[in-house]
């Protein structure tokens, strides 16, 4: 079954267990970046034999120059989002479900990581600690289900490497997108309205 993006899930245990381990990778550098401690423990032997120590290094150096570049726009996003406890899968996947309604982009997984890196640091600073695997599962299974199959049509995660060396190269010319202004946004903001601000360039 295609899912809402028009790609089949190509997902099977070993691919998401591949992806679990790149999500939760990438969450605890993030967190560790903020001064933060995880339980979550990735097994970097296995993501440096199955898909590349380059793939899990240039998922940290894009996701680390995404969020220097837009980090008061994702202090802003912790700070005015409303979630409880109860609410926080809801608020996760309305989110990203709008960054992605125009399609897929290398520069768009890059901010699902990103943005999930924030709502972990959301969640340790509000005490929820055992959300921060269910964050890693969430964007596990949000990457198998939507994102995966046009993955493996770009050239599977070797294809990110690509659009990292890429942008290395053309620095001068390949700032991110510029988020719209969210500085004035209403405390209790929708996660609805939220994603559509993330995945709206100017």
């Amino acid at each position: 079954m295609a899912n809402c993006n028009g790609y089949r899930s190509t997902s099977n245990s070993e691919s998401e267990n591949d992806v679990y381990y790149l999500a939760a990778d990438y969450l605890k550098f993030h967190l560790s970046r903020k001064g933060l401690e995880c339980s979550l423990c990735p097994d970097s032997d296995r993501l440096t034999m199955r898909i590349g120590e380059k793939v899990r290094m240039k998922i940290r150096s894009l996701g680390e120059d995404m969020d220097k570049q837009f980090c008061e726009q994702f202090a802003e996003i912790r700070s005015k989002l409303d979630i409880t406890q109860s609410s926080l899968q809801t608020a996760f996947f309305g989110v990203i479900n709008e960054l992605f309604s125009e399609g897929i982009k290398w520069s768009n997984i890059i901010t699902l990581f990103v943005f999930s890196g924030e709502m972990a640091v959301n969640c340790i600073e509000k005490g929820w600690h055992h959300h921060v695997n269910n964050i890693a599962w969430w964007l596990t299974t949000y990457i198998c289900d939507n994102l995966l199959g046009w993955v493996d049509d770009h050239g599977g995660w070797d294809g990110l490497v690509e659009y990292a060396e890429n942008r290395e190269e053309q620095k001068s010319d390949s700032s991110w997108p510029v988020f719209k202004k969210i500085c004035g946004v209403a405390a209790g903001i929708g996660a609805l309205t939220l994603g559509a601000i993330l995945a709206s360039k100017s």
